[in-house]
């Protein structure tokens, strides 16, 4: 497959529209491996995606957060019938009967974002504390009673990745970097923060009109 993407962004190379570098491929066509970087992280820049690129990837931590709830689960750490009252306090009676289940298959009835407008600076991205995220987020008017609808609910997955906070005692980035991260040897991955201890050359910045800063 990489050797497929080569010869057929090759031409591009010519026009200066996208360019690679055999020193970063690992490809043997007929036996490959992917390991080739196309067009640039930073084309203001010119600087080069490659094979170690940091690239912001969305929502896909949902999955890492799904994982580490199921990851406590095997390690009967928790019970994905439990109620949301077993973790948290203050919780408005309209919401006791949330459960873990409700919130990982999207029939909780919470709304699907938290932030604030006037408040937050990214309605989505701006960082929160868990206790102000929780409050927030247990406040509003729910969309259903619970297991009754199915919507898909941001707010859901945090508070979810309170829950693995709460549970395993560490934080929601440590429990991924021990239990996940570092077995599979990814060395680099993990939240934002992370990616301010690495040359800006290697990080991809953000393109287009929905982005956060500089950073994709």
């Amino acid at each position: 497959y990489d050797c497929y993407l080569r010869r057929l962004f090759c031409p591009l190379d010519r026009w200066g529209e996208s360019r690679w570098d055999d020193r970063n491929s690992s490809c043997n066509c007929g036996s490959s491996t992917a390991g080739t970087g196309y067009g640039f992280a930073d084309p203001p820049r010119k600087h080069p995606v490659t094979s170690q690129t940091l690239f912001a990837i969305g929502s896909t931590p949902i999955d890492f957060t799904h994982g580490a709830v199921l990851k406590l689960w095997e390690m009967g750490e928790l019970s994905l019938d439990d109620p949301i009252t077993q973790y948290f306090e203050d919780v408005p009676r309209d919401k006791h009967g949330i459960t873990l289940e409700h919130l990982r298959t999207g029939v909780s009835g919470l709304q699907n974002f938290h932030g604030i407008e006037g408040v937050d600076e990214n309605l989505d991205l701006s960082w929160i504390d868990r206790e102000t995220a929780m409050r927030r987020i247990f406040e509003r008017e729910l969309l259903f009673e619970p297991g009754t609808g199915e919507a898909h609910s941001h707010s859901a997955w945090g508070v979810l990745a309170a829950v693995v906070e709460i549970v395993s005692g560490q934080t929601y980035d440590d429990f991924l970097k021990e239990h996940f991260f570092e077995p599979a040897g990814m060395d680099r991955t993990g939240p934002y923060p992370m990616t301010l201890h690495f040359p800006e050359e290697e990080v991809a910045v953000g393109l287009g009109g929905n982005t956060f800063g500089e950073v994709n």
